[in-house]
């Protein structure tokens, strides 16, 4: 059901949105202009579909995302947030009554509620870095999510007197893998308490 919703959706916001006629050539700069969607999320009472759009500008090279709802039994998008960042992981709160964001507002990714037409948006999360990903307990009274944790040396951390450093240290070969990437860090789960709309203190349960 939902990838029928998911291809439903999709083919009715290219219809509406991007204007295209059987005439029009696609191109590799007409592509960059249509919306990309994604990331669709149905609402607990199944009456509501929950999606990203990201839209990119050719001539500045960057795009943003921003959240639209729309009622499963079809009708006219309804867009939910306006940031000029990327606002992302948007899911509905398991009670219905909210949804639930990680936008870089406030400077790093972290979580955010509001109502589901958008408005009273409030950051529910402080945490040092950006958060990843995260999901809600059932309950509510509880909240999961990721982030990457620094574990390994880096070159500033082995030669603290050189802090313009710009190198990367590798004492084998390859130097680099087609398959991964290593950064010093790693994602770790962590879980809070969720009361009076705030995250509380987390615990990394990969420690």
């Amino acid at each position: 059901m939902k990838k029928i919703l998911f291809s439903i959706s999709i083919l009715f916001l290219s219809l509406i949105s991007f204007g295209q006629t059987a005439s029009d050539r696609y191109s590799a700069e007409l592509l960059w202009k249509l919306g990309r969607v994604g990331d669709v999320q149905v609402s607990p009472d199944g009456k509501t579909l929950l999606y990203g759009i990201s839209w990119y500008k050719l001539e500045d090279n960057k795009g943003s995302r921003n959240l639209y709802t729309i009622p499963v039994e079809g009708g006219t998008p309804q867009k939910v947030t306006n940031s000029s960042r990327s606002i992302v992981n948007g899911i509905f709160r398991p009670d219905g009554k909210k949804i639930a964001y990680l936008s870089s507002e406030s400077g790093s990714m972290q979580i955010w509620e509001a109502d589901t037409d958008g408005s009273n948006a409030v950051q529910i999360s402080n945490t040092d870095g950006d958060i990843t990903g995260f999901s809600y307990a059932p309950d509510m009274k509880n909240i999961l999510f990721t982030q990457r944790v620094k574990l390994d040396q880096n070159i500033h951390d082995i030669y603290p007197d050189l802090p313009k450093a710009n190198a990367y240290i590798e004492d084998d070969m390859m130097s680099r893998h087609w398959d991964s990437w290593r950064d010093y860090s790693y994602s770790h789960i962590f879980i809070a308490t969720l009361e009076n709309g705030k995250v509380g203190a987390a615990k990394d349960i990969m420690f």
